[in-house]
């Protein structure tokens, strides 16, 4: 019965570590700030990636078909509405996992926030 007792115990330990729950404060913090600037770089980059991808197909297009500027103009537009939407998706964590049609579905409001902080009934 004993050793029962000290495999429930090691995996409660375990199950703890697994959640984070058992980190020490001043590593939470610096694993929230690097989740934070991961989540800014990878917005960045999605922004900066989208205008000259656009800006990119628009100058082959304009070269193509001899008008210039137009399809640069068009498809820069289109390649910062891209950015924009991906910013949108990231910082919302919308997107990331499987079953895009959330981003449909679900109300934005600031409760919302804190109800997810909380364990459901």
């Amino acid at each position: 019965m004993d050793n029962q007792d000290n495999n429930v115990t090691s995996l409660e330990e375990r199950i703890k570590k697994a959640k984070g729950e058992d980190i020490d404060p001043k590593m939470a913090e610096r694993m929230k700030d690097a989740e934070n600037m991961s989540n800014g770089m990878r917005a960045g980059a999605e922004l900066m990636g989208s205008i000259a991808g656009g800006a990119f197909i628009g100058w082959l297009l304009d070269q193509w078909l001899e008008t210039a500027p137009i399809m640069l103009i068009v498809f820069l537009l289109l390649g910062i509405g891209t950015g924009f939407y991906n910013v949108y998706k990231t910082t919302q964590n919308i997107g990331t996992n499987p079953g895009f049609s959330e981003l449909h579905r679900r109300e934005k409001t600031a409760k919302d926030n804190e109800k997810s902080d909380q364990p459901e009934d």
